[in-house]
C-alpha cells in the first residue's frame, strides 16, 4: 500500500548523510576484508570486491553532487538533489527553514567515510580533499564548536542542541577516522587527535574517584561547561552502548597507535582501564533476560531510564572486548571479557537477527525480548557499519589470539 504523509521518512526520496558516510567507510572496510580473506575463493572475492568498488563509485558521484548543490556541506536527511529536510513530531518532513553552519555529525561521518573510500579505490587526490575537511570537523570539536544535528524519530530519544551541553559522542565517532587516516599517513597530527580525544574523554567522562556521588568507572555521557557532569532534572545520565562503543573504538585507535609507536603513557594508562571500565559499562546496561544493552541509565538513582535495547550496541561490545584481549592481553579481568563476548554474540546472533530477511537485524527491541518499531538514529538499517566493521575487527583481534 502507499505509505502515508507520516512514513515517507522511510522511503527512497530522503537521504540520510549519516547513512552514506557509514556506508562509504564500511563498503571500503569489506573491501579490504574481501581482499585477506582465505575462505572466499579468488572468483567470489573478485565478483563481490566488483560490486563495491561500483557501488562506492556511484555514491561518491551522487554525494559529491548533493554536497557541490549546498557549498560544501551535507545535512542530517536530503532529497536525493540535495535540499535539506527537517523532520517535525519525530515523523513529518519539510523543507528545512534554516542550515547549521557548524561542523555536525553529517560532517563527521560524510568525511571520514569519503576518506576511507576514496583511499581504497585509489583515488588519492579526492581521499586528501576528505582528510582536510575531516580535520576542519576535528578542530571543530576540540574547539567546542561543534553542534549535534541529530533530528529524533523517538520522544524517549531526546538528542537536540543545548548550549553548554557537551557529548562524548562527536570525539567518540572521529576516533575510527582518525585511526584510518593515521595508519595511512605518517603525519603525527592525527594520532594527536586521537590521544587527545581519548585522554579528555577518559578524565571528563569517566569517573575514577572523581565524584563520589557516582560509582567508579560509570560513564557521564555529557558534561557542561566546566567539565562537570551534565545534570537534567536531578538526572545524570549514561548511555552504556555508547561506553561500550568508545571503548572499542579507541582501542582501535589506540592499536594504530601502537604500531606507530605513539603514546605509549596513555596505551598503559588505557590497558589498565578499560578492561573494568568495560565489565562496569556491560553489567549496567545488559538486561540478560531478554538478551539486549539498554538505551538510557540514569547514575543518580541506579536506575534504567529507557529500556528499549538497539542493536548495534551488542557487536560494538564485541569489538570492544575482543580488542581489550590485543590491548591488554594479560588483564586480570580475561576471564570476565569472555563472558561479555559470548553473552553478546548469542545475544545478537540468537535475538536480533532476522534470518529470513537477509539476515538483517531488528533495529530495536523493548525490554521484554519483543521487536518494536523504533528508530534509534535513522530510519536506514544501516548493518555495514555497526554490524559488519565491528564483526570484522572482532574476527581480526580473535584470529590473533
Amino acid at each position: 500500500p502507499p505509505r502515508s504523509e507520516a512514513e515517507v521518512f522511510r522511503g527512497k526520496e530522503v537521504i540520510y548523510s549519516w547513512i552514506q558516510g557509514r556506508g562509504l567507510e564500511a563498503l571500503a572496510g569489506h573491501l579490504q576484508w574481501l581482499e585477506e580473506s582465505d575462505h572466499i575463493d579468488a572468483a567470489t572475492r573478485g565478483v563481490l570486491a566488483g560490486r563495491i568498488r561500483r557501488q562506492l563509485t556511484r555514491t561518491i558521484a551522487a554525494m559529491e553532487e548533493c554536497r557541490a548543490n549546498n557549498g560544501g556541506r551535507v545535512y542530517f536527511c536530503m532529497t536525493p538533489a540535495g535540499t535539506p529536510l527537517e523532520i517535525a513530531d519525530c515523523k513529518y518532513l519539510k523543507p528545512a527553514e534554516t542550515l547549521m553552519k557548524e561542523s555536525n555529525y553529517s560532517d563527521l561521518f560524510y568525511f571520514k567515510g569519503l576518506f576511507k573510500a576514496a583511499w581504497v579505490l585509489g583515488w588519492g587526490e579526492k581521499a586528501n580533499e576528505a582528510a582536510a575537511g575531516l580535520k576542519t570537523v576535528l578542530d571543530d570539536i576540540e574547539q567546542r564548536r561543534f553542534r549535534t544535528d541529530q533530528q529524533t524519530f523517538d520522544p524517549k530519544n531526546q538528542v537536540r542542541f543545548i548550549p553548554g551541553k557537551h557529548g562524548q559522542g562527536p570525539m567518540m565517532i572521529a576516533l575510527l577516522g582518525i585511526a584510518a587516516v593515521g595508519e595511512v599517513k605518517p603525519d603525527p597530527v592525527w594520532f594527536g587527535y586521537g590521544e587527545r580525544f581519548i585522554r579528555r574523554i577518559i578524565d571528563l567522562h569517566v569517573n575514577r574517584r572523581r565524584y563520589p556521588e557516582l560509582a567508579e568507572y560509570d560513564f557521564i555521557e555529557a558534561v557542561d561547561d566546566n567539565g562537570a557532569p551534565w545534570n537534567e532534572n536531578g538526572m545524570i545520565m549514561c548511555d552504556p552502548g555508547h561506553a561500550l562503543e568508545f571503548i572499542g573504538l579507541a582501542t582501535r585507535c589506540l592499536l594504530a597507535m601502537r604500531r606507530a609507536d605513539y603514546g605509549a603513557a596513555l596505551i598503559e594508562e588505557c590497558a589498565q582501564l578499560f578492561p573494568p571500565l568495560l565489565c562496569h559499562c556491560f553489567d549496567l546496561g545488559f538486561n540478560p533476560s531478554a538478551g539486549g544493552i539498554c538505551k538510557a541509565y540514569d547514575l543518580c538513582s541506579r536506575r534504567v531510564i529507557n529500556s528499549d535495547m538497539p542493536w548495534w550496541s551488542l557487536p560494538e561490545t564485541m569489538r570492544a572486548a575482543a580488542g581489550l584481549i590485543e590491548l591488554a592481553p594479560a588483564m586480570p579481568q580475561r576471564n570476565r571479557i569472555n563472558e561479555v563476548i559470548a553473552a553478546c554474540s548469542n545475544a545478537f546472533a540468537q535475538r536480533f537477527i532476522n534470518y529470513p530477511v537477509h539476515m538483517m537485524a531488528y533495529q530495536t527491541r523493548n525490554a521484554a525480548g519483543e521487536a518494536i518499531d523504533v528508530i534509534p538514529a535513522t530510519p536506514d538499517a544501516d548493518p555495514g557499519y555497526h554490524t559488519g566493521l565491528s564483526v570484522i575487527d572482532f574476527i581480526r583481534y580473535l584470529k590473533r589470539h
